[in-house]
């Protein structure tokens, strides 16, 4: 299998991925998006994020990457003001999820708990939201059904393309 190396991933950074699986399939027809997956960038060459039967989980970023299609995005500069503060703290609630399990229920439809910090289990975006909440930064409004997609974060305003691997010929990228 291919390795992925991102060189460009720093702490702070959402990498967005097209993966090649059924349910990830499901994800974006049911999102209409060209993503699946979300991953929280945590530096080092490292993520965090949530899977289905894995939970929130710690790894390095080319893990689960082998041929798949990815963006990495950054906090455009008038954007990204966090306080190194804010940054360790976000980065320790991350940290303090993994090993919780993965939101079936959300991921079925079930609102965006606005109880972000007592939640046991997750979904990637989710996961990825509740992260940047805890910087001050809100990513997107909520939706009208409170959800939160891959494809939402993705076309998120405050977010820019720092790098991209894609395979999908026939898709466009926003903001590439």
């Amino acid at each position: 299998a291919k390795i992925m190396k991102i060189p460009q991933a720093q702490y702070g950074d959402i990498l967005a991925v097209h993966s090649y699986n059924p349910g990830a399939s499901l994800v974006r027809w049911w999102t209409d998006g060209i993503v699946d997956h979300i991953a929280c960038c945590i530096g080092d060459g490292l993520i965090i994020d949530a899977r289905p039967f894995r939970g929130v989980q710690q790894h390095p970023i080319e893990f689960g990457l082998e041929n798949h299609s990815w963006i990495l995005l950054r906090l455009k500069s008038q954007f990204n003001s966090v306080s190194a503060d804010k940054q360790a703290a976000s980065k320790a609630w991350l940290q303090s999820n993994i090993g919780k399990g993965y939101d079936w229920k959300g991921l079925a439809g079930f609102p965006l708990s606005r109880e972000m910090d007592s939640k046991n289990r997750f979904y990637c975006s989710e996961l990825c939201f509740g992260w940047k909440r805890q910087e001050g930064i809100i990513l997107i409004e909520r939706t009208p059904d409170g959800l939160v997609s891959p494809q939402n974060i993705l076309g998120c305003p405050l977010l820019e393309v720092i790098d991209v691997d894609w395979k999908e010929k026939n898709q466009s990228i926003p903001g590439v």
